[in-house]
């Protein structure tokens, strides 16, 4: 009876976390070029889902985060909101989140207006990560600590803000926590490949993490290695064939099929594209960034947490799976920093939530293990 009313009151709690996040979004510029591509989805032409786009945001943004969209202060999105030339040009970097903007399409046609609807895909990604992160915490913990801890965790800065945000964020990490989830915990071949798979059309940086996790759990891996290796190449080709069908959406922009050629080139610090963004502009965004991420973000809290699980996956001799993981999601940090100069708390929130699980796994005897938790299989995928 306790732990059932326990599982209700979070499960409340969440939902009214996530209604609030949906009702008090921030209103990110983001959210215009995604209104954009769903109504082409949706048979509007250029110029139309380019007005209608505005004319929407206007009629549904209040005043105040509205004049930020569009104010003359700022030169760059000022002449995006009057030049429909200029606005598509950004299109490139957004067109590549299909599965995300597909969902804002769905959302947009069930009668949610389009600044609704890129949120509709957050707000329902919000619940499941933080139903997923709950039951994960579960099997290591008693009831009572997890509630704190993830009631804690889903109610922080980074989570809410994620959450509020119109982008495919918070979607990218309900799919890579589950895939974490189904190759970690509950290693299961078939769901951990729909995971992956799906997150590279959320984001396709994601592809690094796929790959980097597969080819883990196979280094690591006992057994007939030839089978094996057979496997681990089909799923690489299975990889490559989702980042090629995303990098499609850019070429058909212009930009090359591989997609981070022409990205590299046209990202920009401070605007967001130019045409001769060089090699020291971008060792420059991510000095920033670094700098930002030290200042402002949970970057480098989280990343303190992870010495924690660094430190106790050397403690064993055994060169296993488990102790391999540890040293992935900073070997993933730094490779996405090299390609994508941004450490924005948002594009990490799988790997935070992945931190903590690690802590509460490797330290669990200090929090009183749950009695009766069910054994696991703890071999990788």
């Amino acid at each position: 009876m306790k732990s059932s009313l326990l599982k209700a009151t979070y499960l409340i709690l969440i939902a009214a976390a996530a209604i609030y996040c949906f009702k008090r979004p921030l209103y990110n510029w983001d959210m215009l070029p995604y209104s954009t591509l769903i109504l082409r989805m949706d048979g509007y032409d250029d110029k139309k889902a380019f007005v209608y786009t505005y004319e929407s945001a206007k009629e549904n943004v209040p005043p105040g985060p509205y004049h930020l969209l569009t104010d003359s202060a700022n030169a760059f999105r000022y002449e995006l909101a009057n030049n429909t030339e200029a606005f598509d040009q950004q299109l490139p970097f957004y067109v590549v989140k299909p599965l995300y903007t597909s969902l804002g399409y769905l959302a947009y046609k069930l009668g949610f207006s389009l600044p609704q609807a890129t949120l509709v895909p957050c707000f329902i990604s919000y619940l499941l990560i933080g139903l997923l992160f709950f039951h994960w915490l579960q099997l290591y913990v008693r009831l009572s600590l997890a509630f704190f801890v993830a009631l804690f965790i889903m109610v922080s800065s980074p989570l809410i803000e994620v959450a509020k945000l119109s982008t495919p964020d918070c979607l990218s990490a309900l799919l890579l926590l589950g895939a974490f989830y189904f190759t970690v915990e509950k290693p299961s071949l078939p769901f951990a490949l729909v995971c992956m798979c799906l997150s590279v059309f959320a984001r396709i940086d994601n592809v690094i993490c796929c790959f980097l996790l597969t080819s883990t759990a196979y280094a690591s891996k006992h057994g007939n290695r030839r089978q094996g290796l057979k496997s681990f190449l089909l799923i690489t080709i299975l990889f490559a064939v989702c980042y090629l069908m995303v990098g499609l959406a850019s070429w058909e922009y212009g930009w090359s099929l591989f997609f981070y050629n022409d990205f590299a080139v046209h990202l920009h610090p401070i605007y967001g594209s130019k045409s001769d963004f060089g090699i020291q502009d971008y060792f420059r965004l991510m000095y920033e960034h670094i700098m930002s991420a030290i200042n402002r973000s949970y970057f480098a809290i989280f990343m303190a947490l992870h010495v924690l699980n660094i430190g106790r996956s050397f403690l064993s001799r055994r060169l296993s799976f488990d102790q391999l993981f540890p040293l992935l999601i900073p070997t993933i940090v730094f490779i996405r920093l090299i390609l994508y100069p941004d450490i924005s708390d948002r594009f990490y929130i799988a790997y935070y939530l992945m931190i903590v699980v690690l802590v509460v796994k490797n330290f669990s005897p200090l929090f009183q293990l749950s009695p009766g938790s069910p054994q696991r299989d703890s071999s990788p995928v």
